[in-house]
């Protein structure tokens, strides 16, 4: 049986309502555009940091977007560690930097394999160990900012190597 234009009119229809009201959704909640996005002085050289998870609250409408897992960007060459020998302070730069609420830095991935909370030793600052005594290898830190309108995750791939920066 051969569709009738009725028919065909009829999912033309269905498909542009869907379209329109995908868009005036989107629009509403925001786009990853209109989150914060964060750097990282590292000694001389400063690094974008690449966007993980997040919720955020836009107009009042709330989206959250949950990364993929840590080793799974990592795995598939979306990660590159910044090599560098260590022993620094790490400044964190949130854009824009208005009135950010809390801060928390987690180490996530380590050639010891112990996820853990990494203190900051000033505002959005933490220490980067040296290679030795850490261990030379990949490391990766998770940055969380939080706002009024929400939180966002960073992430800030490392690979340590033996030397001095």
């Amino acid at each position: 049986m051969k569709p009738g234009r009725t028919t065909i009119a009829v999912l033309v229809f269905e498909l542009l309502t869907f379209a329109c009201g995908s868009d005036a959704i989107r629009s509403q909640i925001g786009s990853p555009n209109d989150l914060p996005t964060a750097s990282a002085t590292l000694h001389w050289a400063t690094v974008s940091l690449p966007r993980g998870s997040y919720c955020w609250t836009t107009r009042d409408k709330e989206a959250c977007v949950d990364s993929s897992q840590v080793s799974v960007p990592r795995r598939n060459g979306r990660l590159d560690g910044y090599r560098t020998a260590g022993g620094f302070r790490v400044q964190i730069v949130f854009h824009p930097a208005s009135e950010l609420k809390a801060f928390d830095v987690r180490l996530s991935e380590s050639p010891v394999g112990t996820p853990s909370r990494v203190p900051d030793v000033a505002p959005r600052s933490f220490d980067l160990p040296a290679s030795p005594p850490a261990s030379s290898g990949f490391y990766l830190y998770e940055i969380t900012g939080s706002w009024s309108e929400g939180k966002v995750t960073f992430f800030l791939p490392i690979q340590l190597i033996v030397g001095v920066a």
